[in-house]
Formats: structure tokens, C-alpha cells, sequence
């Protein structure tokens, strides 16, 4: 092996260690997100829509990370009693699931944790509020990737304060962005073209 490779995986072994422990630090803040999510498309039922147990939450992690990243239930649980005792969240016993017929301890936002998430929530968009403000050529990366961090009226309000050379950065990372959804729609429409015509063939 050369001194680069050496480098190399130095390297990548060292990015591996950070990675395993932000997700290992952010995944009550993952919890905390997912379950206030819930509470806000709660239906009738809101016990059933905004609780979730443990590997649910693991489950709905991998979704919403496009499978980069499944916490164990090993690893959420005890994240899960800490909040319970911290009272941010409820432990709701006994709860039987439809499709498997077992009972599991399904946990919720009190109302005290509600309040903590939806401080989370600001705490982040102040984050990214402070970077679009400065110098900075583009928002910064959630503390969690979930969901969409400001509304279109936000982000607007938002840039209106922004300096001229934070504006003309972003406007160029904007427009990056937009290149590469488009060089992505391109390549699904000659893919797909290209299935069709050999299922024809």
C-alpha cells in the first residue's frame, strides 16, 4: 500500500469515527423531530398517529435518510428511557400493533417535550438563519436532515436580510442545485425511455 492510500484510509477510518458519533449525539434530536412531526398530522386517533415504539422509529430513520444510516433498537431504547425520565416523553404500555398482533410500549411527546421540540426546531432554523445572514455561499446542513427547514415565506424573509455577497453566493448554489435536478430528471426520462423501448423489443 503507498503513504497515499495510507492517507487515504487514515482518513476514511477517521470521517467513519465522526459520522458514528454525531448520529450517535443527534439521534434524540431525530426522536424529538419524528415524534413532533407526528403530533402535527395527528388524526382522531392521536394516541396511535404520534406515538411511535422502538423499532418503528429505527425503521422511519432509514426512510427518512434514504437508507444512509438505521439505528438499532439496541442503540434507541435507551435514548427512549432517558427522555421518558427527562419527562419529554410518555411511555404508552400494552398498545397492540394491527399487523403483528403484539403488544409493545409505544412512546409520545408530553407536553414539556413538546416544548423542547419545538424549541429544537427554532434552535435550528436560528442556526441556518445566522449563516444565510453572514458570508456564508449556502445554508448550512440541518442538525437532522428531515423535512424542509423553512417555509417559502421563511426562507424569503430570511434573505431579505441577507447581505448583497451572501445573496449573490446563494444564488449561486441555488442555481447549482437546480443543474443537478435537472441533469437527474434527464437521465430518469432516457432511462425510462430506454426500459420502455426494450420491453417493446
Amino acid at each position: 500500500m503507498s503513504s497515499e492510500q495510507k492517507l487515504d484510509e487514515s482518513a476514511n477510518n477517521l470521517v467513519e469515527k465522526w459520522i458514528e458519533r454525531y448520529r450517535r449525539g443527534s439521534l434524540r434530536f431525530f426522536i424529538v423531530h419524528l415524534l413532533l412531526h407526528k403530533h402535527h398530522h395527528k388524526g382522531n386517533d392521536s394516541k396511535e398517529i404520534s406515538s411511535f415504539h422502538g423499532y418503528k422509529l429505527s425503521q422511519k430513520i432509514d426512510e427518512v435518510t434514504k437508507g444512509k444510516w438505521r439505528p438499532t433498537t439496541a442503540s434507541i431504547y435507551p435514548v427512549l428511557k432517558e427522555l421518558n425520565e427527562a419527562g419529554v416523553l410518555d411511555r404508552n404500555p400494552g398498545v397492540e400493533q394491527q399487523d403483528t398482533g403484539r403488544t409493545v410500549i409505544e412512546y409520545q411527546l408530553t407536553d414539556f417535550g413538546l416544548k423542547v421540540a419545538k424549541k429544537l426546531e427554532e434552535a435550528r432554523k436560528e442556526f441556518a438563519r445566522a449563516f444565510i445572514a453572514g458570508e456564508s455561499s449556502h445554508i448550512p446542513p440541518p442538525l437532522f436532515p428531515l423535512g424542509r427547514t423553512f417555509s417559502p415565506e421563511e426562507a424569503q424573509g430570511i434573505l431579505s436580510k441577507a447581505s448583497d455577497d451572501a445573496l449573490k453566493k446563494h444564488r449561486i448554489h441555488m442555481k447549482k442545485k437546480i443543474k443537478h435536478v435537472e441533469d437527474q430528471l434527464i437521465f430518469i426520462e432516457e432511462e425510462l425511455d430506454k426500459r420502455t423501448r426494450e420491453k417493446k423489443s
